[in-house]
């Protein structure tokens, strides 16, 4: 039998919790406290119940906001002219989707992006078949993306017919023939030929067209015109040049006869092509310019082989590049194979002694495989992403003859959900044909770049740079 003075203490405890319950919101905590003091040895305490989990919605409901940009971009042609009216789609990392359309000046605005975010520029509105371009990965709030079209004619000045005779030099190659190299150049054009003649031919006449790389020729321009002589073993020279030619689009001008001179040559060069990793059989070719003050790019040795040795051209202010290409060997029963890599060694001095290119190998593909199969659910193409890479991937369906898209990345893999996004369709069942082009080091950011100086410096062939491609047939299945 419990003693009367538990008894007492257990009521007093009771009064008191229930005096507490009767208080109003917000009193003072000193009666709980006051409950907890009297018959605190008698009266249990609940166990405390941990919170339940959140859902992974309250997950997101918590989770801050990512920072987010306003993206006014501009879509045009290679010659800055508005694309006007087009469908533009921006989709952002947390899936927000905004369609917008350019307006005159082939502007666009998406607000309140979180970057990344993916691009889809569509066709246009009146039915003008091109193809899709995607850009996945931006983070820019002003890119400028580049569509591979016109709308109506894009005039340019007409080329300018050219007209020079050649007084020879003696050809003493002790093998093959005596060549020539004309050139034109000029701050918005260029031109070119060749030739080759054998000893005993004293003079010669070539004609080529000048033609211009913009829509107007610029303010006082003129054409200056290059004529380099050689043998057949890159030994010997001769050279001559005629600066400051009227332009005259579409008017020939005949220039009459010039007389290339002997020029020195430097001591021997060699240059080499190597890879790693490049399966047996493949073809090499070897490409050498001339490089002249002013622009002009004349023409050297071409040869298919992975290594060779000249001499160049002593001419004054001269440099000269080197490109080397390796290629998978043309197989007539698999028209939409090939695979291919090049690399280039920037601008060199005259007085380079070894030159050594080396050649990226392209990137193996994971999704589809090499000419197998692809299903139309999977999560999407991907390839070997070990070296870092600007990607462009073009995908055409043979059965509908029709490309598909054409979409660039950084990243190794294009998400088929994410090209659902953008509002293009699910792959059809048949043939299709994958090409990928990649040049490693590049990122996608810097194709959109809209300063022309630093979106030019990307592609110049006067820096270091390689790029691979390749192309194969595979089946898309349901």
């Amino acid at each position: 039998m419990q003693s009367s003075h538990v008894k007492a203490r257990r009521s007093i405890a009771a009064l008191t919790v229930a005096s507490c319950i009767l208080v109003a919101l917000g009193a003072s905590s000193s009666c709980a406290d006051e409950a907890g003091r009297v018959g605190a040895s008698e009266v249990p305490r609940p166990a405390r119940r941990p919170a339940p989990a959140a859902s992974p919605a309250e997950e997101d409901a918590r989770a801050p906001e990512p920072p987010t940009i306003d993206v006014g971009g501009r879509v045009v042609d290679d010659l800055e002219g508005a694309i006007v009216g087009r469908p533009v789609t921006v989709v952002d990392q947390r899936g927000k989707r905004q369609e917008v359309l350019t307006d005159e000046d082939g502007g666009f605005w998406a607000m309140g992006v979180a970057p990344p975010y993916d691009v889809l520029v569509d066709q246009a509105p009146s039915g003008v078949v091109i193809t899709p371009l995607v850009f996945l990965g931006l983070r820019r709030a002003d890119p400028r993306l580049e569509v591979f079209e016109r709308q109506g004619t894009t005039s340019r000045p007409a080329a300018q017919p050219i007209r020079i005779g050649v007084k020879l030099p003696p050809c003493r190659a002790t093998e093959g023939s005596c060549w020539v190299s004309v050139v034109t150049s000029s701050p918005s054009g260029g031109g070119g030929t060749a030739g080759s003649y054998v000893d005993g031919t004293e003079h010669a006449v070539y004609e080529l067209d000048h033609a211009w790389r913009e829509v107007t020729t610029r303010p006082a321009e003129k054409i200056d015109v290059h004529v380099l002589v050689g043998d057949a073993e890159y030994t010997q020279y001769a050279y001559a040049a005629l600066s400051r030619v009227p332009v005259h689009p579409g008017e020939p001008s005949d220039l009459g006869v010039v007389v290339p001179m002997p020029v020195p040559s430097t001591e021997p060069v060699s240059v080499a092509g190597h890879t790693n990793g490049l399966p047996e059989g493949w073809q090499w070719t070897l490409s050498s310019q001339l490089e002249l003050p002013g622009g002009a790019a004349i023409s050297l040795r071409y040869e298919w082989s992975a290594a060779s040795s000249m001499r160049l051209p002593g001419l004054p202010g001269a440099t000269w590049r080197v490109g080397a290409w390796a290629q998978h060997p043309p197989t007539p029963d698999r028209p939409y194979f090939h695979r291919s890599s090049q690399a280039w060694s920037g601008t060199l001095p005259l007085s380079a002694a070894n030159v050594a290119i080396d050649v990226p190998t392209a990137p193996e593909p994971i999704r589809p495989s090499m000419e197998g199969t692809l299903s139309r659910r999977s999560v999407g193409l991907a390839w070997d992403g070990h070296v870092p890479a600007l990607a462009s991937v073009v995908l055409v369906d043979l059965v509908r003859g029709k490309q598909r898209f054409r979409a660039f990345t950084s990243e190794p893999e294009i998400a088929l959900r994410r090209l659902e996004a953008l509002g293009l369709p699910r792959l059809e069942p048949g043939e299709h044909v994958f090409d990928l082009t990649t040049t490693p080091g590049a990122i996608v950011d810097e194709l959109v770049e809209p300063d022309e100086y630093q979106r030019k410096s990307r592609a110049d062939v006067h820096v270091p740079g390689s790029t691979t491609y390749q192309r194969f047939r595979f089946v898309v299945t349901q």
